[in-house]
């Protein structure tokens, strides 16, 4: 490879992530308008708070709420950083780094791939694949964690198996302090990412205890004392970047982690992400209440959905046979041996200790950190089989390489633009899909001033943070829970307005199907399917 090679990527994969940007004029779901609301209050000033509450996890006092008690802060980092370098809280300033990050995955998974096999076919191969990354094409480009965890994944393969030039202590204390900053990068990133760093702790002692590393002495009490220098370079390269956010939860909580991680352990229904009041619903006696046939039947589901995310997602349907042919062509490899136990620890978290979250995107978003890899193991099962074919069939390798692998890269051409005209564009090309959440909410805030609301009225409705950024209004989250649990939600935090559609929580259903007043909830109007209610709360 040479670096015309990785420009080449580069500027294809340019053109191809600013193509989808363009189709992508607004965030398009509650992730995405999370992440971009919180980079919106960074560069106007507001800090770490947000008008705006999407779950009751840890208890929230009212308005504004403390930001990013759940999701971790990156990603909203990197959008205001976009924001104050264009000197614009645009979508599009936003995005910046996010469309840069994503540009250069391409060249930087061609260059672990390289790093690793020497064969520059095989980079090339999982280059284009990542321009055409299928699922993740649609996503890598938005206000999401998507594409930084990729980069991070590549970077942190690469500090950790790519050996660097010499051997000296200070260039190995060196890389493992990296490995700590990249650890803590992907904690920062997404709550799971502490994972990472279990695994730089790991690779400290997987470092000592290999036998080829005879630099280090044979004595037990050199390599003890290489371990601890090493573990300590490893947690100060993590607290640079971590022990901010500690301090700030300490500050908030008098603990290093806020209480809404701790009470998703004990979700026995997703809806329960909204409960009110958290605790009361979230805790170990409710859910070792539920009978453990209900258990094994959540985690059954979720591993069947995560399996189906390996296929299609990670997998690409076309790709999942060379992945596997790839996987074990590398097996006696130790980046291939690290990357298929963290893949399968990513799986086993949101499979059995985070059901309900891995099935609804979890194990989505933790595999992206890996896909890099997955990406170069498919190409180098494509090189296998290749050679496979050559002294089998006769082929002539240069030739099926060649055609084979330019019908694969078409293939994924294909395959990724149909997503994203599926999932983004849609069939009416004046009406963009990716837009029609957002520009319903614009219809729902116009009746709502038509009927007399103010500006300063709190909503209750489905997806706060993006209601927030199309009006500008203060808006909280459905319950989960009935009409009490909703007024109980609307005193304390004084709101003034519901707001349901079809995606209403169970118990509230009622209000979306049939619309009419009814105890202290006043019907107002519908809009399309979206309907509308004023609280009558107490004392007005």
């Amino acid at each position: 490879m040479c670096k015309k090679d990785y420009l080449t990527l580069f500027l294809i994969s340019l053109l191809v992530v600013l193509g989808v940007a363009f189709l992508q004029s607004v965030p398009g779901y509650m992730d995405a308008d999370y992440y971009y609301a919180g980079g919106v209050q960074l560069f106007r000033g507001n800090g770490f708070y947000e008008s705006f509450l999407w779950n009751y996890l840890d208890d929230p006092s009212g308005l504004p709420h403390p930001s990013h008690t759940y999701w971790m802060p990156l990603t909203s980092l990197v959008a205001a950083g976009g924001m104050f370098l264009a000197g614009s809280d645009d979508f599009l300033s936003a995005r910046i780094f996010f469309i840069l990050i994503a540009a250069l995955l391409s060249p930087g998974s061609a260059l672990i791939t390289f790093a690793f096999t020497r064969n520059r076919n095989t980079a090339m191969l999982t280059g284009w694949w990542t321009v055409f990354s299928g699922f993740y094409l649609i996503y890598i480009t938005n206000t999401d964690s998507f594409g930084l965890y990729m980069g991070l994944g590549i970077l942190f393969l690469l500090l950790a198996f790519v050996p660097s030039p010499g051997n000296r202590s200070m260039i190995i204390g060196g890389r493992f302090l990296g490995l700590g900053v990249i650890s803590g990068l992907m904690h920062l990133t997404r709550a799971d990412g502490i994972l990472w760093l279990g695994a730089a702790v790991f690779l400290v002692i997987w470092f000592i205890i290999l036998p080829t590393e005879r630099r280090i002495g044979s004595g037990w009490k050199r390599r003890f004392l290489v371990a601890c220098a090493l573990l300590a370079c490893v947690t100060a390269g993590y607290l640079i970047v971590m022990m901010p956010w500690y301090l700030r939860n300490i500050q908030l909580y008098r603990k290093p982690f806020s209480p809404a991680a701790s009470r998703v352990l004990w979700l026995t229904d997703y809806n329960q992400m909204f409960a009110y009041p958290a605790q009361k619903v979230l805790n170990v006696s409710k859910w070792s209440s539920v009978l453990p046939s209900e258990h094994l039947e959540t985690r059954w589901k979720a591993l069947v959905t995560n399996l189906k995310t390996t296929l299609a997602v990670q997998g690409e349907i076309f790709l999942l046979p060379l992945i596997l042919l790839g996987v074990w062509k590398l097996r006696k490899h130790k980046v291939a041996q690290f990357a298929s136990g963290m893949w399968l620890l990513t799986l086993f978290l949101m499979t059995i200790v985070f059901p309900l979250a891995g099935q609804r995107g979890g194990f989505l978003h933790s595999g992206a950190s890996l896909q890099p890899f997955l990406w170069m193991a498919a190409a180098v099962g494509f090189e296998d089989a290749i050679l496979h074919g050559s002294r089998k069939r006769g082929w002539k390798p240069d030739q099926a390489r060649r055609v084979l692998g330019t019908g694969l890269i078409i293939i994924s051409v294909i395959f990724s633009s149909l997503l994203l005209f599926q999932r983004v564009v849609g069939m009416d090309f004046s009406r963009p899909l990716w837009r029609e959440n957002w520009e319903h909410a614009i219809k729902v805030e116009r009746e709502l001033q038509k009927q007399g609301a103010k500006s300063g009225d709190v909503v209750i409705v489905n997806n706060p943070p993006g209601y927030f950024l199309a009006t500008g209004r203060q808006a909280i989250t459905l319950p989960y829970g009935d009409e009490g649990t909703l007024l109980e939600l609307a005193i304390r935090y004084h709101a003034k307005y519901i707001i349901v559609d079809e995606n209403t929580p169970e118990r509230l259903q009622h209000l979306y199907e049939y619309p009419k007043d009814r105890q202290r909830l006043d019907y107002l109007a519908s809009v399309e399917d979206t309907r509308i209610y004023r609280i009558e709360l107490e004392g007005e």
